[in-house]
């Protein structure tokens, strides 16, 4: 009976995710880092450099990290000690609408005392627009290096 009540109450929190509109990021230079989770990876990256335009925060790709972390719980960890490292006060998390409710359970429960404001990568809009704005962010900052 707990099973089938957790799993229902579960369930309600996805769908809260898969019809939610996209939640608003926070201001330009209020979040210490944009957070791309592993897989999905043509949906998640234009949607990170989007994210990271935006909150003008770097992109850290948690499949780059070392040792690289196989899970969400282990991504989970492996950026909690980062954010203890830098003391991070906000991550923005990227991720597709389907798996936003147990990461931000799994990320907000391994940061405590650090915001975590959920940025889906699966988009509603053209595609094509959100990836002219991304190389576009991107352009500017080589230039900006260069």
């Amino acid at each position: 009976m707990i099973s089938f009540l957790a799993s229902y109450l579960y369930r309600d929190r996805i769908l809260h995710h898969i019809h939610a509109e996209q939640p608003p990021l926070p201001r330009p230079g209020t979040c210490d880092a944009v957070i791309r989770l592993g897989g999905g990876n043509h949906r998640r990256r234009p949607a990170s450099l989007l994210a990271a335009a935006r909150t003008l925060a770097p992109v850290i790709f948690t499949q780059d990290l070392e040792p690289r972390p196989g899970s969400t719980p282990a991504e989970a960890e492996a950026i909690a000690i980062h954010a203890r490292g830098w003391s991070w006060k906000c991550i923005v998390l990227v991720t597709d609408r389907f798996h936003m409710a147990r990461a931000l359970w799994l990320f907000r429960r391994a940061l405590p005392g650090v915001r975590v404001v959920p940025f889906y990568s699966d988009f509603e809009g053209d595609q094509s627009q959100v990836d002219a704005e991304a190389r576009r962010w991107l352009g500017d900052r080589l230039r900006n290096i260069f």
